[in-house]
């Protein structure tokens, strides 16, 4: 089995990809004479490994097994001999020629993989073993008595196409042809005959599956396209959905209130401030005290003796309060005053208090 050269898909890089495959074909022999004559093509089958090491480039490993048989009657070089004829014929009605190649070819494809038909050309070597049997008994060469079993390097060329499906790019099938030149000849061996070289060819359909060996698949990053000369955007690739449009502010609600900002607790490791004291040229000055005239003793004796004659007794035990008056609560933690001048202590008059006269049994008081 062949397995193609294949470009990149449209989709992603290919380099480091495998494929496996398996194909079927019919070879047939172009040489030597007493190979190809009388042969009746049968099947060989290929299985592959491909590995691509550029977007156009492979590299196939494959091995198979195939046979080819002969018409009844055709004549052999010589006579033979197998497990059920005793005696020696000369025909190859049960003679078969198998083939066990093992090649390693380098593909290159000329077109775009991944979408459609893709053509390539190939160029290999090859190692393969020739056995010829004659009723699954490997023949002899009647003047060596050699067993023919033939290891022989050989080189290759192959042409096809691949055909990718459209619904699995991952999955293409191959049609090729591969034609195979062996350094075969060997006449010390096997003089008589089938002494090589050998080539063949072989027709062969088969199919191909892609994949990512583990840890290998790259990040895959999806572009935007381009837009045209119009400034317009082309529309995306089918299967993919398209970008999301940017949302527009909302300019119709109303925007939130600021967050009042937290009050700074009072730092209580400092010290209160320590008042200062006003000096006595900053104070501002205090009202001067109306101080009324002093009385003299005798004038302030005289006078209430005048206006306590014509009133009854009960007035004149007042006398003294309206002649001394005794201050106040409130003139003495000093927010009152004498004759109404607030936060001023009384003055010190230094008036003289006089005892309660005495009276006379008719309430009057004596001179």
């Amino acid at each position: 089995m062949a397995l193609c050269a294949s470009d990149a898909f449209a989709q992603e890089p290919l380099t480091g990809k495998g494929s496996i495959g398996m194909t079927l074909g019919a070879p047939f022999f172009l040489a030597d004479e007493d190979t190809k004559e009388g042969q009746s093509p049968r099947l060989l089958g290929l299985a592959s490994f491909q590995y691509i090491m550029s977007p156009k480039s492979r590299l196939n490993a494959s091995f198979g097994y195939g046979w080819v048989g002969y018409k009844d009657g055709t004549l052999a070089p010589y006579k033979v001999v197998g497990p059920t004829t005793p005696d020696s014929t000369q025909l190859k009605d049960l003679m078969l020629t198998k083939v066990v190649p093992i090649s390693l070819t380098y593909i290159r494809a000329f077109s775009g993989q991944g979408d459609g038909w893709a053509p390539y050309l190939g160029l290999g070597a090859n190692i393969t073993r020739i056995e010829i049997v004659n009723d699954r008994d490997k023949i002899k060469d009647p003047a060596t008595f050699e067993s023919y079993v033939n290891w022989a390097p050989g080189v290759q060329a192959r042409g096809g196409a691949e055909y990718f499906l459209p619904s699995n790019k991952n999955v293409a099938f191959d049609f090729n042809a591969q034609w195979s030149y062996l350094f075969s000849e060997d006449t010390e061996r096997f003089p008589s005959g089938f002494s090589g070289p050998h080539s063949y060819m072989s027709v062969n359909f088969g199919v191909n599956v892609y994949f990512w060996p583990v840890g290998h698949k790259p990040m895959e990053v999806p572009q935007a396209p381009a837009p045209d000369a119009s400034g317009v955007a082309p529309p995306s690739e089918p299967g993919l959905p398209p970008p999301p449009a940017p949302t527009p502010p909302d300019t119709t609600l109303t925007p939130p209130p600021p967050t009042p900002e937290t009050p700074t607790p009072p730092d209580t490791t400092k010290a209160p401030p320590t008042p200062q004291l006003r000096s006595a040229a900053t104070a501002p000055a205090a009202a001067p005290a109306v101080r009324a005239e002093k009385p003299s003793p005798v004038s302030a004796v005289s006078d209430a003796a005048k206006s306590a004659a014509g009133r009854p007794a009960s007035a004149l035990e007042d006398t003294s309060a309206v002649i001394c008056p005794l201050p106040s609560a409130a003139d003495a933690a000093g927010t009152g005053g004498m004759f109404g001048v607030p936060g001023s202590p009384p003055p010190d008059s230094g008036a003289v208090r006089l005892p309660k006269p005495a009276t006379s049994p008719e309430d009057r008081p004596t001179p």
